[in-house]
């Protein structure tokens, strides 16, 4: 499964939009401690839930490995 495909699936699984794929891509490629921190005011999609679909992307890619 290609990186992309991974991505767009983990999305998929966790109902975020993709018009956040962008932000997933620079989330993707970047240090955890990078990301923004979550601010409490009940975002959709929160960080946390785009930090979840990264976990979920980077699983996906470790499965094909």
């Amino acid at each position: 499964m290609s990186e992309e495909d991974a991505l767009r699936q983990a999305a998929e699984e966790l109902e975020i939009d993709p018009a956040y794929l962008p932000e997933l891509r620079d989330m993707l490629r970047t240090d955890r401690s990078s990301w923004r921190a979550c601010c409490g005011m009940l975002c959709t999609p929160c960080v946390l839930d785009l930090g979840r679909a990264i976990d979920r992307t980077r699983s996906l890619i470790a499965a094909e490995g």
